[in-house]
């Protein structure tokens, strides 16, 4: 029978699955158009911090921006502030998650956790579209140049921005609706194992 210690571990186990699951989504995305901007990104950094705690925070966004440093290096394309400020962006967001109070039940963790997540990319998608409305000259320097950024985007091969933004809301719900199973998971173990050490 396995001990108490080895119960408590084995959320985190389960969590580690998750992780790998959407690095290897991160891995195959840019490869299928339907799947552009899924990878829960804002999921992985803020709600991971979560399951991690104050010590342990920068883990998730740390396997995250590698993997992602990674990717952009074998695609041959340059780091850039973009880049730069999206990893300071996600760090912060892992900080964040991190903060959560502990007395909170599994539920209420549970939500905190998916709307911080989706708040996480809703903040990330208008400040990154904002940045290509201010560098890129094909957007008109105007209010409705702004505006255009954040919906349709720009003409051409690519979808509508708010394709992506839909994309990145989905896909980080679906990271938050099965790590909500390891929270359940990991909150019903520490019970179990706090009875057995009271009945001990």
């Amino acid at each position: 029978m396995p001990s108490s210690s080895a119960n408590s571990r084995l959320p985190y186990v389960g969590l580690g699955l998750l992780f790998v699951v959407a690095l290897v989504w991160r891995g195959l995305a840019p490869g299928h158009p339907s799947l552009a901007n899924s990878v829960p990104l804002a999921a992985m950094c803020f709600g991971g911090a979560f399951f991690c705690g104050r010590h342990w925070w920068w883990v998730p966004a740390f396997l995250l921006l590698s993997t992602d440093a990674t990717l952009t290096l074998f695609a041959g394309i340059p780091p850039s502030l973009f880049t730069l400020g999206s990893a300071l962006f996600f760090l912060s967001a892992a900080w964040l998650g991190s903060r959560r109070p502990a007395s909170l039940g599994p539920l209420q963790a549970w939500l905190l956790m998916l709307g911080g997540s989706l708040a996480t990319c809703v903040v990330f998608y208008g400040l990154a579209n904002t940045s290509a409305w201010a560098l890129m000259p094909e957007y008109p320097k105007t209010l409705a140049g702004w505006w255009q950024s954040q919906t349709i985007g720009l003409p051409g091969p690519y979808p509508p921005a708010l394709a992506f933004l839909r994309n990145a809301l989905v896909g980080n719900t679906v990271w938050c609706l099965l790590a909500g199973g390891v929270l359940l998971w990991r909150h019903r173990t520490a019970e179990a194992s706090n009875a057995a050490m009271a009945a001990a």
